[in-house]
């Protein structure tokens, strides 16, 4: 963080170098990675019971992740690597997309899509391998650079 930009957040009451995260009684306060980490964490386990269980969020749970979103979004945490590449808050939801169009988009094998399905966000829901549509894009994309 630039000294400037500490300087206004001190001014505005916020502690710079406070640790990421505290306990007063019983609030949690998260900063910076800590907060985009528990962000992430939260928004996959929706995903993951809305696709595998069909359970949506309650409204409260909707509500928590809305306000951690914009706190991410407008913290200065860099992007990091998440399994399965780069990532920003507004990336967290993607779209789910099977073998078969992983394979159709990348112009290689479902076996081959399967092989690669670390790097694609790969994951088995309900019995069934589902992929990150944009890091499936990307791949593609990449690969046709190269080729």
């Amino acid at each position: 963080m630039s000294g400037r930009n500490a300087k206004a957040l001190a001014s505005a009451g916020v502690l710079v170098d406070a640790p990421e995260v505290q306990v007063f009684g019983d609030a949690l306060v998260l900063r910076g990675q800590a907060l985009r980490d528990v962000y992430r964490v939260t928004l996959r386990g929706v995903q993951a019971a809305e696709v595998r269980d069909g359970i949506s969020p309650s409204r409260r749970l909707s509500s928590l992740l809305d306000v951690m979103r914009r706190a991410v979004e407008a913290s200065a945490v860099p992007v990091t690597e998440f399994r399965g590449g780069p990532t920003s808050a507004q990336s967290e939801v993607s779209e789910r997309i099977d073998t078969e169009e992983a394979s159709q988009l990348m112009k290689i094998s479902t076996r081959w899509v399967r092989t690669r399905a670390d790097e694609l966000g790969g994951r088995k829901l309900a019995g069934r391998w589902t992929y990150d549509k944009n890091l499936v894009l990307a791949a593609a994309t990449q690969s046709s650079k190269e080729n």
